[in-house]
């Protein structure tokens, strides 16, 4: 028997792969619902560097534009504050791998299963 995704804000199951939000919060990553991610966006959450929305278009895109920015500022500069782009690039590609792996990819086999049933 799989576990299921519960929202970390209202503790409801998250029974939709559209409705799964995977943010980090404070060095984690945590699964939420779309809907109690917008609400809690504008709240206590919102933080510098928190909150940030790691699965779904925005998701995607922001890890390209960082990687690509990481990777330009760390050929470009010729000091050791070039080592600080490549660590944010690194902590990004670690928060995409630890939400595939630890609910993104548990969804969709989550979902896939159901329908063979």
């Amino acid at each position: 028997m799989t576990k299921a995704l519960v929202c970390k804000a209202c503790k409801k199951e998250i029974k939709d792969k559209d409705e799964l939000v995977t943010a980090n919060h404070y060095l984690q990553v945590i699964p939420l619902h779309h809907d109690c991610f917008d609400k809690d966006d504008r709240g206590v959450m919102a933080t510098l560097f928190s909150n940030h929305r790691l699965n779904g278009w925005t998701g995607y895109c922001s890890f390209i534009i960082m990687v690509i920015i990481g990777f330009v500022l760390f050929f470009t500069i010729d000091h050791f504050i070039r080592y600080i782009p490549l660590c944010f690039i690194i902590l990004e590609i670690y928060y995409r791998i630890i939400s595939y792996f630890k609910y993104e990819r548990y969804f969709t086999n989550h979902i896939s299963n159901n329908h063979h049933v």
